[in-house]
């Protein structure tokens, strides 16, 4: 169960020590709705500890030991709250001589918006501005960075020799993924954009802010604000002279619609039955080749009896789901006829791929020949040694 209300009454001055209370304030964050108050009422003041223990020598007959507490133990775990420390002076009520030496918490908790911050040539272009920012956000802040979480050490360092340290600043690093810049192509604009847009998503971030434009008009889809700081002459100075500042790809940094635009469209049909290793090796493949977008055609149940002899062991929507699913952006395109000259008409594509067998069936040669017809490249591209549908089926008999 949770709750609206959670009122803890004289109760923490009982306690073992900080530890035993921060215990006990995570398991009141454990209960308590995301829109809710808490009251922890009576709590003995550390700064009035000698107040109250020659108070307590006329009025309590039995020593005893309470645990004193400092405010600030209060307001740096719920800094994140709106919250309020009342003395018990404050109270009308004279006749209890405890209000002297205690106090009382009221904590109105509030959902904060999740700040999002891209490090490279965004943190790192205006530090000054970002430490501002970060130190002050009320709700959670974290830092994303393409970089590989292998080189977590090296971005620790370059955090702290901006003044950027976690806590203070941050709450969270996403890091990246693993790449070396000198083999950077069109692809890793796409790669990049999904990791910022699952870390996006992962983190509930609600503003974000990044450098790269290309991101920028992505990723508003995705937050409720996205920023993009303002260029600086030093900043365009440094894209100019450093080949890779930027993504390593200049040309196209600020110019993405351009890049969005030349795309060219590419298609790659087949069975996919029981999507394997290879599978996903063409499709990397092949995005690694072209700067496009690529359309995958699939094969349905009937035409795969028809051609293959004998039904695939999984149907249609199963291997169109799963191809839907990667971690890729593509279109997928459910076909039934072996001759692929309409589906190369329809969507006016401009590479078709085709494996180291396709030619053997009548269909083939009249799709072959309407590629010649109409200036559609044919990219033939090897199948990946060691390993097949057919392959893994035997294994399994």
């Amino acid at each position: 169960n949770t709750f609206d209300v959670i009122i803890c009454m004289s109760t923490l001055f009982y306690l073992k020590d900080e530890e035993t209370v921060y215990n006990l304030l995570k398991e009141i964050d454990r209960v308590r709705k995301p829109n809710s108050f808490i009251y922890l009422g009576n709590c003995m003041d550390y700064d009035k500890k000698s107040v109250a223990i020659n108070l307590r020598k006329s009025t309590h007959s039995h020593k005893s030991n309470h645990l004193y507490l400092k405010k600030n133990f209060f307001k740096n775990y719920y800094k994140r709250e709106h919250t309020k420390i009342l003395d018990n002076t404050e109270l009308d009520i004279s006749f209890y001589t405890g209000q002297s030496y205690k106090f009382s918490v009221y904590i109105e908790t509030k959902k904060e918006q999740v700040l999002g911050v891209d490090f490279h040539d965004t943190i790192s272009a205006y530090p000054t501005y970002f430490r501002r920012l970060m130190s002050g956000w009320k709700g959670q802040r974290i830092i994303i960075t393409g970089t590989p979480k292998s080189k977590e050490e090296v971005i620790i360092k370059d955090l702290h020799k901006l003044g950027i340290y976690e806590i203070i600043h941050y709450d969270k690093i996403e890091y990246g993924y693993e790449y070396n810049k000198e083999d950077m192509n069109y692809s890793h604009f796409n790669r990049m954009k999904l990791h910022k847009q699952k870390a996006i998503n992962n983190n509930k971030i609600d503003v974000y802010y990044d450098d790269n434009p290309f991101y920028v008009n992505y990723l508003k889809d995705f937050c409720k604000n996205v920023f993009q700081p303002i260029l600086s002459n030093e900043y365009i100075e440094t894209f100019n002279n450093d080949k890779y500042f930027c993504c390593n790809l200049q040309e196209h940094q600020f110019d993405h619609l351009k890049e969005l635009e030349n795309k060219i469209k590419v298609y790659v049909p087949g069975t996919f039955d029981m999507f394997h290793l290879g599978h996903l090796k063409l499709i990397n493949k092949i995005k690694k080749l072209f700067n496009c977008k690529l359309y995958i055609g699939v094969q349905d149940d009937e035409s795969v009896k028809s051609s293959k002899g004998k039904y695939p062991i999984m149907n249609i929507n199963e291997r169109i789901e799963f191809i839907k699913n990667l971690d890729q952006e593509h279109e997928v395109i459910q076909y039934n006829n072996m001759d692929q000259s309409e589906v190369l008409k329809k969507y006016k594509i401009n590479v078709f791929i085709i494996g180291p067998e396709f030619g053997q069936y009548t269909e083939h040669q009249k799709t072959l020949e309407y590629c010649k017809n109409n200036e559609i490249k044919v990219k033939m591209i090897e199948r990946t040694e060691g390993i097949s549908s057919t392959d893994i089926k035997n294994r399994c008999m």
